[in-house]
C-alpha cells in the first residue's frame, strides 16, 4: 500500500499538474471515478491507478476496478494522507490514474474523431476550464477534432481533462500557432490539392473546406445561416474574440442573437450554440 507523501508515484502524479512534465514523460494525470472509468472505456492506454479503500467503496467502484483488472492496469491501494498529497483537488475523489497522452493528427491519423465533417477551432483559449469545456462541446455535438490556435491552455492540463469529463479521450486534439498554421493543417495552402505541402501527410478535412468565424458584430445570425461542409467554426475568448485578419480571412461570419442585455457570452456558451447549430447542418447532410 502506498502510504507515503515521497512515493514516486504520488510525486508522478502531482508533477503532471505542470506542463513541463508532461512534455517530459508523454503523460497525464485524472482524477475521479467518472474520468477513470472514461479512460476505460475510451481504451486509453492506463500505466497505472491508485484507489483508496476507504474512500473508493460501492457498487461502481468495484465495477470499475474489476475493469482496471481485466485491462490489466497496474493497481495499488492508497492511504487517504498519501492520497492528498497525490490529488490536485481540494476534496480527493478516492481513485487516480496516470495515461499515456495519445498521438495526434501531425504524428499519427487519429480515428478517434471518426468521420465527422467538422472541426472546432478555438483561438487562445488560455483559461482550462472554457478549453475543456469547448473540447466537450465538439463531442457532444460530433467534431472530428478541436485545434487550439495561438497560445492556449494545454489539452492534457489536469483542470482541462476534469472539464472536458474525459472528451479529450474521444476528439482529435491538434495545435495550430496562428492562421497560417491553421490553414497548412487542414490543407488550405492549397484549397484544391488532395495533400498538404509542408507536411507530406493528407489535409484534415478534405478541400475544399468552409472557415466559420464567430463575430458578435456579423449581420447574419447563426440559426439563419447555411453552413457548408466540410467546415471549421472558429470561436476566439469572451474578452477578445477573434482578430481582424481571422475575421477578414473567414468564409462565413455569424453572430448569436442576444435580445438581452447581457454584453456578451462565455466562451464555451457561444461555442455550444455554434456548434450545435453546425451539428445540424452535419446531421441533415447524414455526416456524422
Amino acid at each position: 500500500m502506498i502510504d507515503s507523501p515521497q512515493n514516486q508515484h504520488v510525486k508522478l502524479f502531482r508533477s503532471l499538474a505542470e506542463a513541463k512534465h508532461r512534455r517530459e514523460t508523454g503523460l497525464f494525470a485524472m482524477e475521479g471515478r467518472r474520468l477513470v472509468a472514461e479512460a476505460v472505456r475510451a481504451g486509453a492506454e492506463l500505466m497505472w491507478a491508485a484507489y483508496s479503500p476507504e474512500k473508493f467503496v460501492g457498487p461502481e467502484a468495484d465495477r470499475l476496478l474489476h475493469s482496471l483488472m481485466q485491462a490489466n492496469v497496474e493497481l495499488h491501494e492508497i492511504t487517504p494522507r498519501a492520497l492528498a498529497a497525490m490529488t490536485h483537488t481540494e476534496t480527493p475523489p478516492g481513485i487516480g490514474a496516470v495515461g499515456r497522452i495519445p498521438e495526434t493528427y501531425p504524428l499519427a491519423p487519429s480515428p478517434r474523431g471518426g468521420g465527422s465533417a467538422w472541426w472546432l477551432a478555438l483561438w487562445q483559449i488560455r483559461d482550462p476550464g472554457n478549453l475543456g469545456s469547448m473540447v466537450r462541446i465538439a463531442h457532444a455535438f460530433g467534431a472530428a477534432g478541436v485545434v487550439a490556435v495561438g497560445p492556449c491552455a494545454d489539452f492534457w492540463d489536469p483542470k482541462v481533462v476534469r472539464a472536458s469529463a474525459g472528451s479529450v479521450l474521444w476528439v482529435s486534439l491538434l495545435e495550430a500557432e496562428g492562421l497560417p498554421e491553421l490553414r497548412v493543417l487542414f490543407g488550405e495552402d492549397s484549397r484544391d490539392g488532395p495533400h498538404n505541402g509542408t507536411t507530406g501527410v493528407p489535409p484534415v478535412l478534405p478541400a475544399p473546406w468552409v472557415l466559420v468565424a464567430a463575430d458578435m458584430q456579423a449581420p447574419l445570425a447563426c440559426d439563419e445561416a447555411e453552413y457548408a461542409l466540410p467546415c471549421v467554426l472558429l470561436v476566439g475568448s469572451e474578452a477578445h474574440g477573434l482578430p481582424e485578419e481571422v475575421l477578414a480571412a473567414a468564409d462565413l461570419r455569424v453572430r448569436i442573437p442576444m435580445p438581452g442585455e447581457a454584453e456578451s457570452l462565455n466562451a464555451a456558451v457561444a461555442a455550444g450554440i455554434l456548434a450545435f447549430q453546425v451539428s445540424r447542418k452535419a446531421a441533415r447532410a447524414g455526416q456524422f
